[in-house]
């Protein structure tokens, strides 16, 4: 172990407050010899910024943010998305679009100075389709433009020959709507102009030239384009579908007939290995076991159930008649894979990427043990159950209200939950069934919501729209709404 490596682990189990001592006379010291260095400014902020909660400090953190943008604007236009991910790693969403809308006038106002505004296009933020996620952030972005919340520019996506795509199929889909650049020398030439006319499309989204995260713009968005009727901007060609359909008949599932698509996140995915505790996503993964019970529900009423996701994923312990385990089999495509998301009667998910694709498409979801919080569906015909939470030095479950009205809401790291000392609860198989069974009654036509059932949906919505920028879209599970939360909805 070298020298370096040495100091650093020393340095990882140091008292933060002696930790933030040395750190703080380092910095210091590098800014007495470089005074106007943006980089040290923002170090002292992120320093300051983790230790608001300990410590009564002079200056505050704030002081050192609007130096790092004062001395140098160069470096505020470089590493905005740093800054930006400092209050989202602290789950300060409010700070974040604060900051959000600072660099919104502070950009205008720059482009407005060097003759740049009116320039016809924007660069798309970097690895744009490295993951599913930005597939829904581009949509977003394309919608708000067509519905005139944006200013209707071209968007140009640089993607070097080398770089990582999580869906080449989805990225040939979008170019209907985007100019991709891929030659090496272009990219070049055009880098040093892409940090003033970039559009962070994974961070923010600005409407109306009001500065916002991507995730509370999306909902607004998405609401805006479902009262205007207006069809889904990705289609599948006729071709494709036919050729998904081939292939799911040479492995048991009949054409004209229906299937669901199921994915359930576990650690395999991101760590190699099913069940991994290190996984710091760990919060947002479920046992696929747990769902036999809706699979088998589905099955009886004549459909046939396809799950799909990574290989590294855990096999289902029971093997269940109509079912495919898309996920383990050798026919595993990108275009496979789009046309599952797609083609579902309905998509049952987890909180991860292959959730939004359908969401595109305007694929009814089911949308199961939701965590965080404070998340709502995206879109209106969406049925979704949140995990619980459990306090483990009350011994009880949190409410939905003291959930949302605090920072535990916002958690998106299985490390926050743990130092709450808070325990998460995933939806019980009998609790998925039950969503399962809504939304099946629900296509069938004939599921009747009683007023009573709306009203709470009502109260529901409100409690969200109060605590949260998530908006109201989508219903939570009436049986699941029923057991655990009606009580607290008059509160």
């Amino acid at each position: 172990m070298n020298l370096k490596k040495i100091l650093n682990l020393t340095f990882k189990y140091i008292n933060p407050k002696v930790k933030f001592w040395v750190k703080r006379l380092i910095y210091n010291f590098e800014l007495k010899l470089n005074p106007n260095s943006g980089i040290i400014y923002f170090k002292l902020f992120n320093t300051y910024y983790q230790m608001k909660n300990s410590m009564k400090l002079n200056p505050s953190w704030e002081y050192f943010l609007k130096k790092t943008i004062e001395v140098d604007p160069d470096f505020f236009f470089s590493n905005r998305r740093m800054i930006f991910n400092v209050f989202l790693n602290d789950s300060n969403l409010e700070l974040m679009e604060k900051y959000m809308q600072i660099f919104e006038d502070f950009q205008s106002a720059y482009l407005q100075k060097h003759d740049l505004e009116n320039f016809d296009f924007r660069f798309a933020s970097p690895y744009l389709f490295s993951s599913y996620n930005v597939n829904s952030y581009l949509d977003t972005f394309i919608k708000a433009m067509e519905l005139g919340l944006k200013p209707k520019r071209k968007i140009l996506v640089l993607i070097p020959e080398n770089e990582k795509i999580a869906n080449p199929y989805m990225l040939e889909m979008w170019q209907k709507y985007i100019r991709v650049i891929r030659n090496s020398k272009t990219i070049e030439l055009l880098s040093n102009l892409r940090k003033y006319l970039q559009y962070d499309i994974d961070y923010s989204c600005s409407l109306n030239g009001k500065g916002m995260y991507i995730e509370h713009a999306k909902v607004i968005v998405q609401r805006e384009w479902e009262k205007s009727n207006k069809k889904p901007l990705l289609e599948l060609t006729n071709e494709d579908i036919k050729a998904g359909w081939d292939l799911l008949a040479e492995n048991g599932i009949r054409k004209n007939s229906w299937f669901v698509s199921l994915h359930v996140r576990d650690s395999g995915y991101l760590l190699g290995k099913s069940g991994d505790k290190n996984d710091p996503n760990l919060y947002r993964n479920a046992d696929i076991d747990s769902y036999a019970e809706a699979i088998k529900t589905i099955v009886s009423r004549g459909g046939y159930v396809v799950r799909v996701g990574d290989p590294k994923m855990k096999y289902m312990s029971d093997k269940i008649d109509g079912v495919f385990d898309y996920a383990h089999s050798n026919i595993r495509s990108n275009k496979m894979d789009i046309f599952l998301f797609t083609q579902c009667r309905f998509f049952i998910a987890t909180n991860s990427g292959p959730l939004l694709v359908p969401c595109i498409f305007n694929v009814p979801v089911v949308y199961t043990n939701v965590l965080p919080t404070i998340q709502r569906p995206w879109t209106k015909n969406t049925l979704y159950t949140p995990k619980l939470l459990k306090s483990n030095k009350e011994n009880r479950i949190l409410t939905l209200k003291e959930i949302l009205d605090s920072d535990i809401g916002k958690f998106y790291n299985t490390r926050q939950y743990n130092e709450r000392y808070i325990s998460i609860i995933d939806n019980t198989a009998h609790e998925l069934n039950a969503l399962i069974l809504e939304m099946l009654n629900y296509l069938d036509g004939s599921l009747k919501y009683t007023d009573e059932d709306n009203a709470s949906q009502e109260r529901l919505g409100n409690l969200y729209l109060k605590y949260s920028k998530y908006g109201n879209n989508g219903r939570m599970g009436r049986d699941f709404l029923k057991k655990h939360f009606s009580g607290q909805l008059f509160i």
